[in-house]
């Protein structure tokens, strides 16, 4: 089940928050004070005590405000009887734009009145100090204090023999505070009440519509922009830095001016280590306390006691297993997981997580961007993970986890939900001081290994590449035994696999199957999977029998423990036939290709991107054959389905351009085809690196479209360059190693120059032989050419 949270919120259901609603009704005005009673005459000819002036005096200057500011006029100016409530989190700054604008009032001598409602007596206080300094006698206080008369109706009593004035009600954050006589804040008959005579202006952190009612109008106040954000820090800490270093920090704290005061206010300090807005920035989030101070923390935990007090304690772990997902990222609903949350909250009652994420929506700890998803503010995140004990690190990790589970990895259409988990994960991978016990770890574990696993089936292997390591690393606490510690090894090997780093891996690969049938037993999945991987790394570096030999071994295992229908048989099939293709027997490959394309047509469907990886590899074995023309006509089919459903950076549908272009050099469009080996050369440079295979491939066919053109001498030059990366990173025995070797030799016959062609020959064509035996067509060409090379000497 999941958890559908409501953007506008509300805290309904939780009966501590809001208690019954009473009928809404205004209040009936009463008469007006004459001037000749102990009321004042006109706005302006009383003297008010100073615990009702605002307090401008701690005003700081104020920095990306001004269309709030403009709002507040708009507001005074068309009045509506409506009292306005200015909501956000602690520390958005809802005191500071109030009172810039009660300076801007009072500088225009208006009536300008400021109370403070921390809690129902201070409040209660400022309003009878209010009626007092209004002209209400003492008599009649202490009669409403003693609840002979009402203490609210008093008061407005007052008000509306008054006009054109502005009260402000600061810090209104306890919703019961405001409630008076029974009259709720929402009611528009207590202390909140609708108004021509003048306007109401209410601070709270409480955002929900439905707690003020349809006589209040909520204007929610967000965090600045990096631009105003830089400029508080560069008010306040002129030297530590340039503004573009004060704006990456001013987005790193989120835009909250509580956070830019503190951070500015610490590097104004001569003192200060770090002493500039990199160094601040660089050292965040680690020693929080330090940079941020208590204050900072303090803001937050209010709103969390607040919460408890009113029955919903629930909002404090809920905000602590948000905090150690990614701040200011969405945290999706499929992430919600209610069975999880429901365990830290009540396990008796299943509504309150939802009351929970309710009050914190409403309390502004939390936002949300969509229907179901929240936000949380990163200097929240960084205070919450001060204090996380494991239950709470395990539940967010389980949540990874379960999420995860929930999607399929061959699935282009989820590969956006995966993404959105990868923030979180990353997140919580990174957070060193995060405490995690080993039920956290091993989530935490398989949260990785599943979207690695879709990193590199997305073709994003380095991205695939620094999440699985990480894990491997923040998960060292686990004994090495584990299974979930052996399948974040295989995906490591997997990803060098992907990477082209054949030794590494084959080696790599035979230590972890030793590991996982001792721990696992012969028939385990992850077994079937790494004797997979083995057979693969020794096909791609030519040891093609062999290759074979254990494909087919495998296939036998896989039919008797998934069935001859399951994708991964179908898997081990394909690749049986890709090794054949490989030895030279591209008919026989054609056949065995096209029987598997029929199969997983039926049970994977026509689009699945196995399904079309098996239609490239049959395309290919027609090119072998020299059917260049059903090639090209093929490729160009199965690149549109790529482009559209894996996308144009997949190394798959790069695979597919690079076919594309080599069929126009075997169709004699040397020219056009170079382009777009250059194309294919700078994407795989972007998306795999300079040292890839497939890198070093474009870079061939590169040199190789230049020698069809007749271009020797250029394409001699650039294949030494490519067979000199080849040597290094694949090794000298590698197919593609002996193919590079193979051009150069045929390039220097081209020339004429048999001297130096002769002895490169002759060596490539003993490795072929040695590799491949006698028959591959590969070592036929080098014999041919060899031939040729004596031939031409004499």
């Amino acid at each position: 089940m999941e958890i559908a949270l409501s953007l506008v919120g509300t805290i309904a259901g939780a009966a501590a928050v809001i208690v019954a609603i009473i009928q809404l009704r205004r209040t009936p005005r009463l008469p007006r004070v004459s001037p000749g009673d102990q009321g004042p005459a006109a706005p302006g000819t009383v003297r008010l005590p100073a615990v009702l002036a605002a307090p401008i005096g701690r005003l700081p200057e104020v920095r990306g405000r001004q269309e709030l500011m403009h709002d507040f006029r708009q507001v005074l100016a068309q009045r509506d009887g409506r009292f306005l409530v200015v909501t956000g989190m602690g520390g958005v700054g809802k005191t500071t734009a109030a009172l810039a604008f009660a300076e801007e009032l009072l500088d225009a001598g208006r009536s300008v009145w400021w109370l403070s409602a921390v809690d129902a007596l201070t409040l209660t206080d400022g309003f009878l100090e209010l009626a007092v300094a209004l002209g209400i006698t003492r008599g009649e206080i202490e009669a409403a204090r003693a609840g002979r008369t009402s203490p609210a109706d008093l008061v407005w009593s007052c008000l509306e023999s008054w006009s054109d004035w502005v009260l402000f009600v600061d810090n209104a954050d306890d919703i019961d505070a405001l409630t008076i006589g029974g009259a709720e804040a929402r009611d528009g008959t207590g202390w909140l009440r609708p108004s021509s005579s003048g306007l109401i202006i209410v601070t709270s952190r409480i955002s929900d519509q439905e707690a003020w009612g349809r006589f209040g109008r909520v204007v929610k106040l967000g965090s600045l922009s990096a631009d105003d954000g830089a400029q508080v820090l560069l008010d306040l800490a002129p030297d530590a830095g340039t503004r573009d270093e004060a704006v990456l920090l001013a987005d790193t704290l989120g835009g909250l001016p509580l956070g830019l005061r503190q951070a500015g206010a610490f590097l104004a300090s001569p003192f200060a280590q770090p002493s500039s807005f990199a160094e601040y920035r660089q050292a965040l989030p680690v020693p929080f306390l330090q940079l941020m101070g208590t204050r900072v923390v303090a803001t937050w935990k209010v709103s969390l006691d607040a919460l408890a007090g009113r029955g919903i304690p629930q909002a404090r772990p809920l905000l602590r297993v948000l905090a150690c997902f990614a701040p200011s990222v969405d945290v999706p609903r499929d992430l919600l997981k209610l069975e999880v949350l429901t365990r830290l909250c009540d396990p008796g009652d299943p509504n309150a997580v939802r009351v929970g994420l309710d009050a914190l929506l409403a309390t502004g700890l939390v936002d949300s961007h969509g229907r179901g998803s929240v936000v949380v503010h990163p200097l929240v995140a960084y205070a919450c993970r001060l204090d996380l004990a494991p239950e709470i690190t395990r539940a967010a990790a389980v949540l990874l986890c379960g999420a995860a589970d929930g999607l399929r990895t061959d699935d282009p259409g989820s590969w956006p939900s995966w993404l959105g988990l990868l923030p979180h994960l990353r997140d919580l991978l990174a957070a060193r001081t995060v405490p995690f016990d080993e039920e956290g770890l091993v989530a935490l574990a398989k949260a990785a290994d599943l979207v690695g696993a879709m990193l590199t089936r997305s073709g994003q292997n380095r991205e695939s590449e620094v999440l699985v390591r990480a894990a491997f690393e923040r998960t060292s606490l686990l004994s090495d035994n584990h299974p979930q510690r052996l399948a974040l090894r295989y995906r490591i090997a997997d990803v060098e696999r992907v990477h082209g780093r054949h030794h590494a891996v084959q080696q790599t690969l035979e230590e972890l199957l030793a590991d996982q049938v001792r721990l696992l037993g012969a028939d385990a999945p992850a077994v079937l999977a790494t004797r997979g991987n083995i057979a693969w790394a020794l096909a791609a570096h030519g040891h093609l029998v062999e290759a074979e030999a254990r494909y087919r071994a495998l296939l036998e295992d896989h039919v008797r423990i998934f069935g001859p229908d399951h994708p991964e048989t179908l898997t081990v099939r394909h690749n049986i036939a890709w090794t054949i293709a490989m030895r030279g027997r591209s008919v026989d490959a054609e056949r065995l290709l096209n029987d598997i394309l029929a199969e997983q047509v039926r049970i994977l469907g026509a689009e699945h991107p196995d399904t079309i990886s098996t239609r490239h590899d049959a395309t290919r074995a027609i090119a072998s054959q020299g059917r260049f023309e059903e090639a090209e006509s093929r490729f160009r089919k199965i690149y549109e389905d790529r482009l559209r459903i894996l996308g144009a950076d997949h190394p798959d549908t790069i695979s597919t351009r690079h076919e594309l272009a080599r069929m126009m050099v075997e169709r004699g469009d040397a020219a056009q085809a170079e382009a777009l080996f250059k194309e294919v050369l700078r994407d795989r440079r972007r998306i795999l690196g300079p040292d890839h295979p497939g890198t070093l491939a474009a870079r061939y066919a590169i040199a190789w479209s230049m020698a069809r053109r007749q271009l020797y001498g250029e394409a001699e030059a650039a294949l030494r360059d490519v067979y000199a990366d080849q040597d290094r990173i694949l090794g000298k025995d590698h197919p593609r190693t002996l193919v590079t070797r193979y051009e150069i030799a045929f390039l220097l016959l081209k020339q004429g120059r048999f001297a130096e062609a002769e002895p490169l020959a002759a060596v490539t064509y003993a490795d072929r032989l040695r590799i491949f035996g006698p028959e591959h067509p590969d070592t036929r060409a080098s014999e041919r050419a060899l031939q040729a090379i004596g031939s031409g000497s004499r």
